[in-house]
């Protein structure tokens, strides 16, 4: 298998073939042989993962401006959104050597961060609607 690297939204025609894998610390995994988007795509459609959050990356090197579009990182982000699932991509600056385990730890504060802050928000919209309208329950 081929870095896929500024393949955007591109996918497969045709059967996928996936085998199985191990990631770098040792979970069970597979791959893909295929675009970033026919990962989600397969994982989404054929192997049983129903997430609440799809988040693709980390890729080494910014996806900002005009590359946003030729991201493979993006392309399996839109992917997930198409399918109905809510999506971030990560990505990170370029190093010599990559240091992913930063970019995760800065891509899971984020998160950690707006949840929080989607939590509050919701949590005062649904007071403020059930104030106005006390027989609906909003979730």
């Amino acid at each position: 298998m081929e870095n896929q690297s500024g393949s955007g939204g591109k996918t497969t025609e045709g059967e996928l073939v996936v085998t199985d894998a191990e990631t770098i610390s040792g979970h069970g995994a597979k791959a893909v042989d295929g675009f970033p988007a026919d990962s989600v795509r397969w994982a989404l459609d054929e192997g049983g993962i129903e997430p609440d959050l799809v988040i693709s990356g980390i890729n080494d090197g910014q996806n900002v401006g005009p590359l946003v579009d030729i991201s493979g990182t993006v392309g399996a982000a839109r992917m997930a959104v198409q399918m109905g699932v809510p999506a971030i991509a990560s990505s990170q600056g370029l190093g010599d050597p990559a240091d992913f385990p930063s970019g995760v730890e800065a891509t899971m504060a984020w998160l950690d961060e707006n949840l929080r802050s989607g939590r509050r928000r919701r949590a005062r919209n649904r007071s403020d609607r059930q104030h106005q309208h006390p027989h609906l329950f909003h979730r």
